[in-house]
């Protein structure tokens, strides 16, 4: 096992560490691998391998039953495992990160990361678990997670993230992202997963607040569930944003949350596909451009259910339009959940391939009916005590219909005795 807690006076934390510190020219920074039973890494402690030169940041490899990073150091420097590019100018590539075993939990602002501050590329990370958890926020709001990101004017492109798990929990504003500030693009983000839940304001994001491309995200799993401000989400500032795509093999559901493919350049699309249901509740999908063409909106499930307030939208203000296209054997959709495709310059296109029920109240017609109808007596002969007699068995009841006839029941006639 390992275990680095803490900072000592001078700031100096615990961990494992493998950097190249020439800021010049500078090798290499080392590789760091590590197996064990439990990694833990608290209030500060890390594993880092990075470069602040030209050399290249080295790769991480940890193969644990149990990874947990908790909280962060004094300098609020969050525990964790990173590989970054320090160099602002030139710089290497950062290293790769893989993490492999049963279970990782990330809280209170634990993380894993690679970031580029120059022109290297971000490294990649890649989790293979069987439960992966994140949960909560450091002091200072950042979410616990997964992070890559390029943060150079004229960086290098982040890294990709990559995730295969059992069971993915994002939970109380954690975090799996890849974002760019420059002209690099931000990482893909790819999923695979048995159960998949992001609640209490998590998020999944691919986002280019610089002037690079946004990368995709992609969600293969076989339950999706978002609520109570979880969201997934592409998105660009001054470029393309890349597509977002679910694929639930059983339910996808989503309430109170949000989906989103936003781009100042030309829309990303979002592709939502569910075998056996996919039900929104307030949660709006949108595929948004603001100068270029809106992105595209595509669902395909058995059952779709869009209520409260899920609105479809594939809206560009300056250009074309885009296209929403709704598959589904059922399809049930409030008044407040509409579907539309405007630009601009063009409307884009609306086609719903489904049977189709309004969720909303209807009055009935006609008039109630009076219980004296209802209720009048079936028959009026009295039998007298000398005369044959006969008695209806079966489900009795009255008639479908005030005045009507009674259904077909079954007859049991006895005889007088003597006839």
């Amino acid at each position: 096992s390992l275990v680095a807690d803490g900072e000592d006076s001078q700031h100096s934390k615990s961990g494992v560490f493998a950097n190249n510190t020439s800021a010049d020219a500078g090798g290499h920074a080392g590789d760091i691998s590590i197996r064990g039973s439990t990694v833990k890494l608290t209030n500060g402690g890390i594993v880092d391998s990075s470069t602040d030169g030209l050399g290249d940041g080295g790769s991480i490899r940890v193969s644990a039953s149990f990874l947990i990073a908790d909280g962060e150091g004094i300098d609020r420097q969050s525990s964790g495992i990173s590989a970054d590019s320090n160099s602002s100018v030139a710089g290497g590539n950062a290293g790769n990160i893989v993490i492999s075993g049963d279970r990782v939990t990330l809280r209170r602002g634990g993380a894993i990361s690679s970031t580029t501050y120059g022109r290297g590329l971000g490294g990649g990370i890649a989790v293979e678990e069987d439960r992966f958890t994140a949960i909560g926020k450091s002091s200072d709001g950042s979410g616990s997670g997964i992070f890559a990101t390029s943060q150079g004017v004229k960086g290098g492109d982040a890294g990709e993230i990559t995730l295969n798990t059992g069971t993915l929990q994002l939970l109380n504003g954690s975090v799996l992202s890849t974002i760019t500030t420059g002209s690099g693009s931000s990482g893909n983000i790819r999923v695979q997963a048995g159960q998949v839940l992001v609640e209490g304001s998590g998020q999944i994001t691919s986002r280019s607040l610089g002037t690079g491309p946004a990368g995709g995200v992609r969600i293969s799993s076989g339950n999706v569930l978002l609520e109570s401000g979880g969201s997934l989400s592409v998105s660009a500032a001054n470029a393309a944003a890349g597509d977002l795509t679910v694929q639930a093999a059983k339910l996808l559901s989503a309430y109170n949350a949000e989906i989103t493919a936003q781009a100042n350049g030309q829309g990303g699309s979002v592709r939502l596909t569910a075998g056996a249901g996919l039900t929104l509740r307030n949660t709006p999908v949108q595929a948004q451009a603001q100068t270029g063409s809106g992105g595209d909106i595509f669902m395909d499930s058995s059952r779709i259910d869009l209520l409260g307030k899920s609105p479809l939208t594939a809206f560009a203000p300056v250009a074309a339009g885009g296209r929403v296209l709704v598959l589904s054997d059922n399809l049930t959709r409030s008044a407040a959940s509409t579907i539309d495709a405007h630009g601009g310059q063009t409307a884009g296109t609306v086609a719903v391939l489904a049977p189709e029920a309004v969720s909303a109240l209807a009055r009935l017609e006609g008039s109630l009916a009076q219980n004296t109808i209802t209720f009048q007596s079936s028959c009026a002969l009295k039998i007298g005590v000398d005369a044959s007699s006969f008695i209806i068995t079966g489900n009795g009841g009255i008639p479908i219909e005030p005045g009507g006839f009674l259904p077909t029941l079954e007859l049991q006639l006895t005889p007088k005795p003597g006839n």
